[in-house]
């Protein structure tokens, strides 16, 4: 499966956007009691679409057949596009479908003049091994992360 095309998301790409939170947040809700799990990801969902409302970065990535792939959040900053949020959909893990999607944002900022600046998990050795192939270099770090940045 490639990415066909990223489009704006919408009402309709919700289920998939809950589904991609919930594998995304599976770690934290598995020490919950498990009845709360859904009433969280309502509640999670309702925050993000209101954050996001605003500047309409939630981008779903959908392949040759219509279905949803990823899901991918980005944001001006200054003389930068940060990129605040790539996630593929655990179905589709492995099969480059990230890589394209960076090189997008990547294409699309350096094409307005943009650096690319994003914050990675100390914990995500693979995230930061994709960013550091495709140019991106360390900045700093604290408790929240590595922050990086793409140059132009």
């Amino acid at each position: 499966m490639r990415v066909a095309r990223v489009r704006p998301a919408t009402a309709e790409d919700e289920p998939f956007l809950a589904d991609l939170l919930a594998q995304t947040k599976a770690l934290e809700f598995s020490l919950l009691p498990p009845e709360l799990a859904p009433t969280l990801i309502v509640q999670q969902r309702a925050a993000q679409r209101q954050a996001l409302a605003a500047s309409g970065g939630e981008r779903v990535a959908v392949g040759d057949d219509g279905a949803p792939l990823a899901r991918v959040v980005v944001e001006p900053r200054g003389d930068a596009i940060h990129l605040v949020d790539l996630t593929v959909d655990a179905a589709h893990h492995r099969r480059g479908i990230g890589r394209a999607l960076l090189r997008a944002v990547i294409d699309e900022a350096s094409g307005g003049g943009y650096d690319v600046t994003l914050l990675v998990d100390h914990a995500n050795a693979p995230a930061q091994a994709l960013y550091g192939a495709e140019g991106f270099i360390a900045e700093s770090q604290d408790e929240l992360g590595i922050r990086m940045r793409r140059p132009r």
